[in-house]
């Protein structure tokens, strides 16, 4: 039963979306400077 009210609680927990869209354009930039750092070159090896 306490495993159950946990999993409910931890549910119901914050949800906190800007803050993941935010963390996740974050990421999406690091990466995209990174590639262009690189060269912006997309191969394709055979």
């Amino acid at each position: 039963m306490k495993i159950s009210q946990d999993i409910r609680d931890a549910a119901r927990g914050p949800n906190d979306a800007e803050a993941s869209l935010a963390e996740a354009e974050a990421g999406m930039a690091g990466i995209s400077a990174k590639f262009r750092a690189g060269g912006a070159v997309v191969e394709v090896k055979v």
